[in-house]
Formats: structure tokens, C-alpha cells, sequence
């Protein structure tokens, strides 16, 4: 007897029988992955609009600075022997510009602003100078930061005088009239003091023309001037 063999041969095509079932469910969230390169820093930004809660400038005494710049702040102190408003009889031989309020101090007053060192403060006097032979306008303090030790020039009029520059308290130079006069300044924080004077009136010239500050890089000690905190 002979066994007979079939061979069915099935094409694989139709045993490839493609299914689409539901989406399952979600898998758990994985780690977070780790930070990215840091981006270029973005343009300067403007503050515009208004808020009514607090605000805090990290910056404030460079905002503060940059305000004042052009405006170069003095102070028109008041000495213990003035008698009219900024005007005394006579020049001080040296002045107190330290931090101590006291009546020898006359680097406490007013606020002036000026051109980078440029200004007019002439004075006219009153009645109670009648028998004063020296009236005297001042003193005008900048309170100053210079980046080197520096001889500066300052130019203007200062009266008949004998008039005063003075630099940390001590007389540096007399002028009068029209002056062109040199000042030796040191590196750092130091003040330069004017006391104008006139020796035959009671109206006292006191101008300076050259804007200084600038021309010499000078800086204003914005604590001392403000703050009388020093440096």
C-alpha cells in the first residue's frame, strides 16, 4: 500500500493578519531630565505702568548717582561766625569738613547743583555788615572722588578778595579777581572748599566758569555729599 503526502504551501501573507486595539493607559511621568545651557542675557528692559506695592531697586545709590550726573552737588554750608545767610567777615583759616555736627562744622547746609563745577553765587550783604572790611561768601564744598593724585585747574572770580580754595579743611591757594589757579588734589575721596571775598563792598563775586569735574574725571562722593557718611 503507498502513503500519499500532501504539501500544502500557505503564503505567508495570509497568515500576517494585522489587529488595532484601544490605546492602553498612560505611563508614569519620568524624571526630569537635566537643565539646559544657560541663554544669552536679553536687552535692557524699561519700567513703565504703576504699582501699588513695594519696590526694591538692588541698585538704588547707582540709579541715584546716575541721576545726579551732569548736576555735580556742592554744599553752601553755614560757619559759626556767618551773620547773614552765607556771609560772614573774613575767611576761615582752615574748616571742618568731617562728620561731626557741631558748631565749628561748615560743611552743613544747603544742596547746590552746578555744571560740573561751574556756578555763580555772587552775594550782595545787608545792614549788619556796616563795619565788616572783608565780607565773605561761602563755604562752597564739593565733595569729590579723584582716580589719581592730580593737579586741577579752576578758573573764574572770586571778588578782591583775599579769597580762599581749600582742600580737606586746609587753604590751599588765595586768589582774587580773575583766576587761572592750579589745585593739587589727592587719589581717592577728598573735598575742595571756595570762600569768596571782597574787600571793599558788601556784594561778593563768586563764579566759577570751567566745568572741572569733567575735564578732570572727578566722581562725586555721593555719601558724603548726601549721606556724610565718608567713605
Amino acid at each position: 500500500m503507498r502513503a500519499d503526502w500532501w504539501i500544502t504551501v500557505v503564503p505567508c501573507a495570509v497568515l500576517a493578519v494585522a489587529c488595532t486595539g484601544s490605546q492602553g493607559p498612560a505611563g508614569p511621568k519620568g524624571d526630569p531630565g537635566e537643565p539646559g545651557v544657560q541663554g544669552p542675557q536679553g536687552p535692557p528692559g524699561t519700567f513703565s505702568g504703576t504699582t501699588s506695592s513695594p519696590v526694591t531697586f538692588s541698585g538704588g545709590q547707582d540709579l541715584f548717582a546716575a541721576s545726579m550726573a551732569g548736576l555735580s552737588p556742592a554744599v553752601f554750608g553755614y560757619s559759626p561766625n556767618f551773620g547773614a545767610g552765607h556771609l560772614t567777615c573774613g575767611a576761615p583759616t582752615s574748616l571742618d569738613v568731617g562728620t561731626t555736627v557741631s558748631g565749628t562744622n561748615a560743611t552743613y547746609g544747603e544742596i547746590i547743583y552746578t555744571t560740573h563745577g561751574a556756578f555763580n553765587l555772587s552775594q550782595s550783604g545787608g545792614p549788619g555788615f556796616t563795619s565788616c572790611s572783608n565780607v565773605c561768601a561761602g563755604p562752597l564744598t564739593f565733595f569729590l572722588v579723584s582716580p589719581s593724585a592730580q593737579t586741577i585747574v579752576l578758573k573764574g572770580y572770586m571778588d578782591n578778595g583775599p579769597s580762599k580754595i581749600y582742600v580737606d579743611g586746609t587753604v590751599q591757594a588765595t586768589v582774587a579777581l580773575t583766576f587761572n589757579q592750579g589745585i593739587d588734589v589727592p587719589a581717592g575721596p577728598f573735598a575742595l572748599s571756595l570762600v569768596a571775598c571782597s574787600n571793599d563792598g558788601f556784594t561778593t563775586g563768586f563764579i566759577l566758569t570751567n566745568q572741572w569735574i569733567a575735564a578732570y574725571n572727578l566722581a562725586i562722593d555721593i555719601d558724603r555729599t548726601f549721606h556724610r557718611n565718608g567713605k
